[in-house]
């Protein structure tokens, strides 16, 4: 229910993203639901479709718009495709496969049903004014959905709803108020609110909690009242025993007594007597002996230690349930030994795991009931018990307790819901085999996770189909056939059966119902080429009656070339195209008119119905709808007018959504003053501004907020990040200015953008000019004219720069050759030249004098008597070396 999920869409269904969860639009008359989507792939170029009929008709032909969506929601592709020769049955799925590319970048496959013809030649259209908002019933995994599947079923995902002018059933479908069945899962409404709401479906799932805990807590009683007699006829047992040994034991014991009292030492002797005894493991009689001696020094501690090894011994012997039960109690006995108490619980389990495959619940349960109730093992081991009363339930014919039992048991054992399946499985058999085949259908219905459930529903629709041949039902043996689908011959019966019921009907005068019945055997020839023969009949009829749309759709669905289509297919689109722009229904129009080629004044219609069905579509906000279309009427003199407004509509639901607000901008502006274009790229500007502001774009973001104009706080935004960017520098530029350090203030303004200043600084280019002639100006003065011509030329030819650019030192720059084209002299722009193969560092003092590096000190060496931009005369003037030379510019010596 996130914004932004993606919802499978069935139907003409898709979602719409909300604050408070995922809403769906619907068309209720839809009579096919899409049910999965899958994306195309390399080995299969075709995304295929899984369709279910919720209609009483066959289904011969769907048109579905296939949508291929990214991770991000963007659309990466459109198919709209026709599929033919579908075989959709009643109430059953089928396939289609719709021809497409692999996607790469597609993550999820969503289709809309647009048409749909049927085996009568009806067609059903998408409308969108049909489409209503409802909101999925559709539970999460949960305790809540494991109880309503318990009670409604494993097709059931969510609790019933009712909604304004629907009602959403237990399976997920929504279904019009005027309803009373559902249309996929065929459950009445009444039933359905009744049995399946969040109370009556609690209530149930309690009702059998306390049936299975009185059932148990009976068990429970039962289990400790046996266990008290037996224990009683145990000790009786036990008691007998011990008489018959002490009678045993009379005459040594007498004998003992006689000679303990000869020899005057009778406890001493019985000690010792219980001493041999206990070393030969004769556990039993020395305690016995030990009991008697009372308090006798030592007898106690001897005492103990035989009980607990008498104990132990049974424990280790124990082989039957009787001996076990023994051992358990003679170890609970001994509460002062701290490994008794958990040896006796090991002998109760044993016990009752021996009892239980013995086939004795009972027993096995009483042998648990001295266990604590929270004990793990207890709890498994009652389990245990109960599935092994399942499962003699399930044998003994008690299906309906049995259910119960593993479905309680379904979360502690995997085989429980698979034998609680069987619980269904086997009286819908008998059921089958009983001749009570709706019945049967019904339960069936109810597993459809079972291996056999498919056939077996097959199989019942197959025998009614069998009962209605013998009743002379040929309808209802038809379509009892038709649900067999694939079992047995039941296509084949169906087949000849439906052809002889059409050849009944067209021996009785019946076309349309013949035409009907054929057109319902798609692929069998017989059958195809006399639906064409009563299709052609039923279209002429039509166009007689002047029910030309009806006469279209017939003719449209015969082969290519059939007699007399040629002449007849224009005619009737045309006609049922004009009767359509009659009634505003521009799609069908746009359709038929295409159909009607060339015929009377069908071109000029058609390009009407464009038009109309282009402004119906902006009007409605299908923008991409629309643009569609656009490449459709350019000769419209509307053409200009609706591709502004569809690019309006694309543009405004691009800037609600996640479109780039630069671009947004662009395009508004190009739209002018057409509607609030203007404001919305004053918006687009302001949003610009925002992400550029966070990502520490100053200047960009605030130029963006001067175009936002008084959106918001753009005003103040502009104002406030042009101080930010501009006036620390200018502020520090100007003072540097006052201090003289001109070329400071060069270097803090040449970092400033300087293109599109803002009003309030609109100086910033005449401070940066003043600076660099100034910085240039004390370069030239100081004899350093070539580095002052670094600062001049920032500023460019301006008046300032251009008196200084012009003097000699800078005229001279350059390449000097001889009037044979012989390069001479070459001065550089670094204060180094060349004259005559010799190297110089030179100055050019004033528009005369050039002077040269002599022994570290520069000396006026040369004299320039003509200095243009073409021309030098250079004279040597050095002591020894006079010589003149005249120059021409290297580019233009050969002149």
């Amino acid at each position: 229910g996130e914004t932004g999920s993606v919802v499978t869409k069935s139907g003409m269904c898709y979602n719409r993203a909300g604050r408070k969860g995922v809403h769906m639009l619907i068309d209720l008359s839809c009579p096919a639901e899409v049910f999965q989507a899958s994306l195309p792939t390399e080995e299969v170029p075709a995304a295929v479709l899984d369709l279910f009929n919720l209609s009483d008709r066959v289904i011969v032909s769907v048109e579905a718009t296939l949508k291929l969506v990214g991770g991000s929601g963007a659309e990466k592709d459109r198919v709209v495709y026709r599929a033919r020769a579908l075989n959709g049955r009643p109430h059953s799925t089928f396939r289609m496969h719709v021809p497409c590319p692999p996607c790469p970048s597609a993550r999820t496959a969503e289709a809309v049903i647009d048409k749909v013809w049927f085996s009568d030649n009806a067609v059903w259209r998408r409308e969108m004014s049909a489409a209503v908002e409802y909101t999925p019933n559709n539970l999460p995994v949960s305790q809540a959905l494991t109880n309503l599947r318990f009670v409604a079923g494993e097709t059931a995902v969510g609790f019933p709803s009712q909604q304004e002018g629907l009602w959403v059933c237990v399976c997920g479908r929504p279904n019009p108020d005027r309803k009373d069945t559902c249309v996929r899962c065929r459950r009445s409404k009444e039933s359905v609110f009744t049995r399946f709401n969040r109370e009556a479906v609690e209530k149930q799932v309690a009702q059998r909690e306390r049936q299975l805990d009185l059932y148990t807590r009976s068990m429970r009683e039962d289990t400790a009242r046996l266990q008290r007699i037996r224990e009683q006829e145990f000790n009786q047992e036990q008691d007998r025993k011990a008489r018959r040994k002490h009678l045993a034991l009379c005459l040594p014991l007498f004998l003992a007594l006689l000679a303990a009292v000869y020899f005057g030492a009778a406890p001493a002797l019985r000690l010792w007597s219980a001493g041999r005894a206990m070393e030969e493991s004769r556990w039993t009689d020395a305690a016995e002996t030990l009991r008697a001696l009372g308090d006798f020094p030592g007898a106690k501690g001897r005492l103990a230690e035989c009980e607990w090894q008498g104990a132990k011994a049974l424990h280790e012997e124990a082989g039957t349930a009787e001996e076990l039960a023994a051992a358990a109690n003679a170890l609970r006995e001994l509460t002062d030994h701290p490994e008794a108490a958990g040896m006796a619980e090991e002998d109760d389990l044993a016990r009752s795991k021996l009892l239980l495959e013995a086939g004795d619940r009972e027993g096995a349960r009483e042998a648990l009931s001295l266990l604590a109730e929270e004990d793990t093992r207890r709890k498994d081991m009652e389990n245990e018990i109960l599935l092994s009363e399942a499962r003699a339930e399930m044998g003994a014919g008690e299906y309906a307790r049995a259910r119960e039992l593993f479905l309680a048991l379904s979360g502690t054992f995997p085989e429980a819901g698979k034998l609680a399946m069987e619980c269904v499985y086997l009286p819908a058999c008998e059921m089958i085999d009983n001749g009570q085949y709706e019945e049967a259908i019904r339960e069936l219905g109810r597993i459809p996770e079972h291996p056999q459930s498919r056939t077996a529903i097959l199989e019942c629709h197959y025998k009614l189909g069998e009962a209605a041949l013998e009743k002379g039902d040929p309808e209802t043996a038809a379509a009892e056939f038709l649900m067999a689908a694939d079992y047995g011959d039941a296509s084949v019966r169906c087949r000849d059966t439906v052809f002889a019921m059409a050849e009944a009907a067209r021996e009785a005068g019946d076309t349309a119902k013949a035409q009907t019945l054929y057109a319902s055997l798609p692929g069998y020839e017989p059958a195809v080429e006399k639906n064409n023969e009563c299709m052609l009949v039923l279209a002429k009829e039509a166009l007689e009656d002047k029910a030309y749309e009806r006469a279209a759709e017939l003719l449209l669905a015969l082969p290519e070339g059939y007699p007399e289509t040629e002449e007849l297919i224009p005619r009737a689109c045309y006609l049922a195209g004009v009767d359509a722009i009659k009634v505003k229904d521009y799609d069908a129009a746009v359709t038929l008119l295409e159909r009607a080629g060339d015929y009377r004044d069908a071109p000029s219609k058609l390009e009407s119905a464009l038009v109309s069905l282009t402004g119906d579509r902006l009007g409605r906000g299908d923008t991409e709808g629309a643009m569609e279309l656009l490449p459709r009427i350019t000769h419209s003199k509307k053409y200009e007018q609706y591709k502004l407004e569809a690019e309006y509509q694309q543009a405004v639901t691009e800037a609600e959504t996640v479109g780039d607000p630069a671009e947004l901008a662009a395009r508004f502006e190009a739209m002018g003053d057409y509607r609030d274009a203007e404001s919305l790229a004053r918006r687009m500007h302001w949003e610009v501004a925002r992400v550029k502001e966070d990502q520490g774009e100053i200047l960009e973001a605030a130029r963006e907020y001067a175009k936002a104009g008084k959106t918001e706080d753009a005003e103040e935004k502009a104002a406030e990040l042009y101080d930010k960017y501009y006036a620390g520098k200018v502020s520090e530029a100007k003072a540097a200015m006052e201090a003289g350090d001109y070329a400071g203030a060069v270097s803090l303004l040449e970092t400033l953008d300087r293109t599109d200043l803002p009003e309030k600084y609109e100086e910033v280019n005449d401070l940066f000019e003043d600076a660099c002639v100034k910085a240039g100006e004390t370069l030239y003065q100081a004899g350093r004219p070539y580095e002052a011509a670094a600062y001049f030329r920032l500023v460019g030819n301006t008046r300032r720069v251009s008196r200084w650019l012009s003097s000699a030192a800078y005229k001279i720059i350059g390449k000097w050759a001889d009037a044979d084209g012989n390069t001479v002299a070459e001065f550089r722009e670094d204060s180094t030249c060349t004259i005559a193969g010799e190297n110089f560092t030179f100055l050019v003092q004033d528009s005369y004098t050039l002077k040269t590096e002599q022994d570290g000190s520069m000396e006026v060496t040369f004299r320039i008597s003509h200095l243009t931009e073409d021309r030098l005369s250079l004279r040597d003037m050095r002591e020894g070396r006079e010589a003149g030379y005249e120059l021409y510019r290297a580019e233009a010596a050969g002149e």
